[in-house]
């Protein structure tokens, strides 16, 4: 199955209550847009603020975490093609964006499209 992942680090001037909220509308901005644009299912995770986090990411020497992580999932790999091609739907997801800009510091982001290989 296709998905869109989205590893979102929030702007340095966003305290991080702050950004949960912004991450509350956020979902439920792409929750309302789950069909428009043919996805199936949507997977929200925010990172704990827990000393493991710390000790991890100092262990193995990587960055630090992102803020939170979303996960879109397309059955049919044309689903978000054709929905783009409607300008109806190009119309919300320049809102989207825009939204975004408000508290998602896009240079530390990262966006791209993946195949889930889940084993269950």
């Amino acid at each position: 199955m296709l998905k869109l992942v989205q590893c979102v680090k929030g702007k340095d001037e966003i305290e991080l209550l702050e950004f949960r909220h912004y991450w509350d509308e956020y979902r439920r901005r792409l929750e309302a847009l789950l069909h428009e644009f043919g996805a199936t299912r949507i997977d929200f995770s925010t990172t704990l603020a827990v000393e493991d986090n710390l000790r991890l990411m100092l262990s193995r020497g990587t960055r630090e975490p992102y803020d939170g992580m979303v996960e879109i999932y397309f059955k049919n790999p044309t689903a978000l093609r054709d929905a783009l091609s409607n300008d109806r739907e190009q119309r919300l997801l320049a809102e989207l964006q825009t939204f975004q800009k408000e508290f998602i510091d896009l240079r530390r982001s990262t966006f791209f499209f993946a195949i889930d290989d889940a084993v269950q």
